[in-house]
């Protein structure tokens, strides 16, 4: 059986004290601990717990302090002294880099402890950081309306096509995968499904239409069949096998009515 060895409590900052003596430029207790001892800083915070138990143990046994907050630390107020000082920071990393640094790597440079939290309280996100320096490289490409004029062409002949082949689309769901495409895409290239379908002058599923075509009378008598024969409100994912000819499911009475239960609600008021 393999013993798992285990750092005594005295190796740990015998440890500490070691990197303290070889390495005196790093002023926090912190950085030495990630940088120039073999161990985690998560080690030591499941033995000490808080960093300040850390350099308490430390300074009681071997009588040497470490401070363990950064030297500099700027409250992150929403000023114009703090953004100044994000900017100035962003550009010394990114020359030192040699390109623009990403988000956590001007965190892992940076000099100034919580930068992260004076980013987020004085530009909201990283990105708007970056289009105030000029320098974001995230920007999304601008399509133009003729690029998206050929995308509708070919939809729209793909779908023809679905509806020769198949002899009318068997549903939308089989029609975004023979496209190989998805709704959002749809929705971007012509506002809705409904207008795709329409430019291609392609009659909608028939399960659809039997669900459009149907009045709001007609779909509470079905509704009240349901509670007549069951003598309850079935569960929101039955509904559909409950149904006499499965015409409607539970999302289509909450996008008609409002919500699921709205709809029981009109039914067994009228």
């Amino acid at each position: 059986m393999i013993q798992k060895f285990k750092v005594t409590t005295d190796q740990l900052l015998e440890d500490l004290y070691n990197a303290a003596l070889i390495n005196p430029e790093i002023e926090t207790l912190s950085d030495l601990i990630r940088h120039k001892t073999p161990h985690s800083g998560s080690t030591y915070y499941f033995r000490f717990g808080l960093i300040k138990n850390v350099a308490a143990a430390l300074y009681n046994k071997y009588g040497i302090y470490i401070k363990t907050n950064p030297v500099t630390y700027p409250h992150w107020t929403n000023s114009d002294t703090a953004k100044q000082i994000i900017v100035s920071e962003f550009l010394r990393i990114q020359k030192l880099l040699q390109k623009p640094p990403s988000r956590n790597e001007l965190i892992q440079y940076s000099v100034y402890a919580g930068i992260q939290f004076g980013i987020e309280r004085n530009f909201t996100n990283y990105t708007n950081l970056c289009i105030h320096i000029g320098q974001c490289r995230r920007q999304r490409p601008n399509v133009s309306k003729k690029i998206r004029k050929i995308k509708q062409k070919d939809y729209i002949l793909n779908l023809q096509e679905i509806n020769r082949a198949y002899h009318g689309v068997p549903s939308i769901l089989a029609a975004f995968r023979l496209c190989h495409t998805h709704a959002s895409t749809i929705r971007s290239i012509f506002g809705s499904v409904d207008n795709w379908f329409k430019k291609a002058n392609v009659p909608l599923p028939l399960t659809v239409g039997i669900y459009r075509d149907k009045t709001d009378k007609e779909i509470f008598d079905k509704l009240r069949q349901i509670y007549q024969r069951t003598g309850k409100i079935p569960p929101a994912k039955t509904v559909y096998d409950k149904m006499p000819d499965r015409s409607i499911c539970s999302r289509q009475l909450g996008r008609r009515f409002g919500s699921y239960r709205k709809a029981w609600e009109l039914a067994l008021a009228s």
